[in-house]
């Protein structure tokens, strides 16, 4: 009997954890990192990009 219930318990167990990735919060959540993870190298690589094109231009 308590293998059985061991069984059942980690079948239960492995769908609950994807559960967590399936609903609109985690959504949500997931677009807004995406779109400050995008501004911010937008703010700070077009910046940098201009330094080392420079830097490369005036150590020539």
């Amino acid at each position: 009997m308590e293998k059985n219930s061991m069984i059942d318990w980690k079948a239960e167990e492995d769908t609950s954890r994807l559960a967590v990735f399936a609903n609109e919060h985690f959504d949500m959540w997931t677009d807004r990192m995406i779109k400050a993870l995008v501004i911010f190298l937008t703010i700070v690589g077009i910046p940098f990009t201009i330094h080392v094109l420079l830097q490369f231009l005036f150590s020539l």
